[in-house]
């Protein structure tokens, strides 16, 4: 499966929210260590469990497989 395919089925948080581009410069320069973007979806993961815990779980497993090194994910063309 081509990687722009994998995860379509799970919607994105919402970065735009928390002024992304402010935090990952203070991330780059660590200023803060990660603290307010781990903050941000810890909050946006507890409203999923309370809203939805199954579709929670799934993105859990999914975010697994994403960031397995072991796994290799085709290429567009093939």
């Amino acid at each position: 499966m081509p990687l722009k395919e994998v995860g379509k089925e799970y919607e994105e948080l919402p970065f735009d929210d928390m002024r992304l581009q402010d935090y990952l410069q203070e991330l780059v320069c660590n200023e803060n260590s990660g603290e307010k973007i781990y903050e941000f979806v810890s909050d946006e993961y507890d409203e999923m469990v309370a809203e939805d815990k199954e579709k929670w779980k799934k993105r859990l497993e999914f975010i697994e497989v994403i960031g397995n090194t072991n796994i290799i994910f085709g290429e567009e063309d093939e």
